[in-house]
């Protein structure tokens, strides 16, 4: 999954790529700009189908289709498969004819096409681009940007010309039926009644590959979907998607996508449109902080207490921790200690406190792939929400919950399903992140996915944790 690119401030004169980005969707995900945006947007379905609401009516889009917004038209669409997809898209400016010229299409009108190879790659490397900002990176952008409109151009001619070969479009769709199959060139140039040499070249000026390229291209597509979708073992998946081997298809795999199919399904099965996140000791490296605080409070009343009571209070909030305080003999106050409690915590995380490795960037990779991100922890707003503020990816959750917005613990099964209520969701939806055994307990009763998130302080459970959770993390680092 692709983080969005984007240009930055200099002079807007030329052509100039806004942003790009690749982003992994889901069904029911919807886009509505009423009044568009002040830049042109170039949409790509890559994967899936797509309803577009244009003109007052609706229009379906399957992939290889492209849209072109201008600047102020309404922007309207709803994801409409059942399978994940992906779309690439391109906001820019320009100031020169010719630009949209080469581009060749008329703003608000869906254009048919299949997908291409080189069409994708060229979206790729605007993002890299855009994200790593090298010397000249500005100039590299404009000139992929023309050649991305070319290729747009090439593609949308070459599917013109297929309306004079039927048989041409009928073979494209026969492989993407019968990808599994080791069907020869001379197959299916037969089925076109061509000569092998007269179906390349058509079916390349189509789809921008050879026909066995395109065949191993949705050999892969599909590899990809049941890597996401089942738990097959990737043995039987390359024989679903018509590899010889489990060695030959892990091999193409790593070659085009950087990792191995195991690794994939690892990263891509976190890709769940909504996230719930734990603060202290998952997203904040605070429990230090936080744990030295309490055990300075139960230490100056003088009475015991138990080895793991770190464990035991994590999840129970200010108010619950007071109440576990008090069971235990301290004679103080119940409000008397939530303030000192208030009062030496909220200095920290107001100046102190600071992300783990490789937070901000996971959460914006989220945001960019259009995931819902969230908060639910037991420290209260006043503590939290500057900390996070103060990080710079307070703006990037659609909610930030403590327990303060409930009446429950995160040791109660029953605040995750409120939570995901609120969200309009069902706890199945939910991929949640914790570093305490209590509240993962508790959220894989619910039935969300869970992901322990290793901190220190809950280093003695963390063979508990491991065993509980659907995927354990030493660092967010590793789902970058």
């Amino acid at each position: 999954m692709l983080i969005n690119g984007y240009w930055g401030e200099e002079d807007r004169s030329d052509l100039v790529t806004v942003s790009c980005g690749h982003i992994y969707t889901f069904q029911g995900r919807e886009i509505n700009r009423p009044t568009g945006r002040p830049d042109y947007l170039l949409l790509y379905i890559h994967r899936g189908s797509v309803c577009f609401f244009l003109h007052g009516r609706e229009v379906q889009a399957r992939s290889g289709d492209f849209i072109l917004y201008a600047p102020g038209e309404e922007q309207h669409h709803i994801y409409t498969s059942n399978r994940s997809g992906e779309f690439y898209y391109l906001h820019f400016t320009t100031e020169q004819p010719q630009d949209l010229e080469t581009l060749g299409m008329t703003s608000s009108v869906l254009y048919h096409s299949t997908p291409s190879a080189e069409t994708a790659d060229t979206f790729e490397q605007i993002i890299r681009e855009l994200q790593t900002r090298r010397e000249g990176y500005r100039t590299a952008c404009r000139l992929l940007a023309r050649f991305l409109f070319l290729c747009v151009h090439r593609q949308l001619k070459g599917a013109e010309t297929t309306r004079e070969a039927p048989e041409l479009i009928a073979v494209i769709q026969y492989i993407r039926r019968h990808y599994m199959e080791n069907t020869s060139l001379e197959e299916y140039a037969e089925m076109c009644r061509m000569s092998k040499y007269h179906f390349s070249r058509l079916f390349k000026k189509q789809t921008g590959m050879s026909p066995m390229e395109y065949r191993a291209s949705v050999r892969m597509e599909h590899a990809k979907e049941l890597l996401t979708s089942t738990r097959l073992s990737i043995k039987k998946i390359a024989e679903l998607a018509g590899y010889s081997s489990q060695e030959y298809f892990s091999d193409a795999f790593k070659k085009q996508n950087g990792c191995s199919p195991s690794r994939y399904r690892e990263k891509e099965n976190l890709m769940k449109p909504m996230h719930l996140f734990d603060f202290d000791g998952t997203l904040a490296d605070s429990m230090p902080v936080w744990a030295r605080t309490m055990l300075s409070i139960i230490e100056e009343a003088g009475v015991p207490y138990p080895a793991d009571i770190i464990r035991i209070i994590t999840p129970l909030g200010y108010e619950g921790t007071a109440d576990y305080f008090i069971s235990l003999g301290v004679k103080t106050p119940k409000e008397e200690l939530i303030a000192t409690m208030f009062s030496r915590a909220e200095k920290a995380y107001a100046e102190e406190i600071v992300l783990k490795p490789g937070v901000a960037a996971y959460i914006k990779k989220l945001t960019a792939a259009g995931c819902s991100c969230n908060v639910l922890t037991a420290s209260p707003h006043r503590c939290v929400d500057p900390c996070l503020k103060r990080n710079g990816i307070y703006d990037l959750f659609d909610r930030v919950w403590t327990l303060e917005d409930f009446s429950l613990t995160k040791g109660e099964p029953a605040i995750y399903h409120q939570a995901a209520e609120r969200l309009g969701t069902t706890a199945a939806d939910l991929c949640f992140y914790d570093d305490n055994l209590v509240a993962l307990t508790a959220g894989k009763k619910s039935g969300m996915e869970t992901v322990g998130v290793y901190d220190p302080c809950s280093d003695d459970y963390r063979r508990e944790i491991e065993e509980l959770t659907d995927r354990y993390i030493e660092s967010f680092e590793e789902l970058l």
